[in-house]
């Protein structure tokens, strides 16, 4: 069985690390001085990404509440 994830902000850097990089609303980039959220994974393996993508998730909406 396959189960299917949407994982929208999960990118591959260049260098095989993958990161958790999300668009900052232009309405809040004023107050929090950023254009982007960005957090290294780091891992080069999928999986364990995967497993660490909802830690980053829920630390990048804090930011954003």
């Amino acid at each position: 069985m396959i189960v299917a994830v949407q994982m929208d902000f999960l990118i591959k850097r260049p260098n095989g690390i993958f990161a958790y990089r999300r668009r900052v609303p232009t309405e809040l980039r004023l107050a929090l001085g950023k254009r982007e959220i960005q957090f290294s994974l780091k891992t080069k393996e999928q999986s364990v990404a995967i497993h660490r993508y909802t830690d980053a998730h829920m630390q990048a909406e804090a930011e954003l509440s």
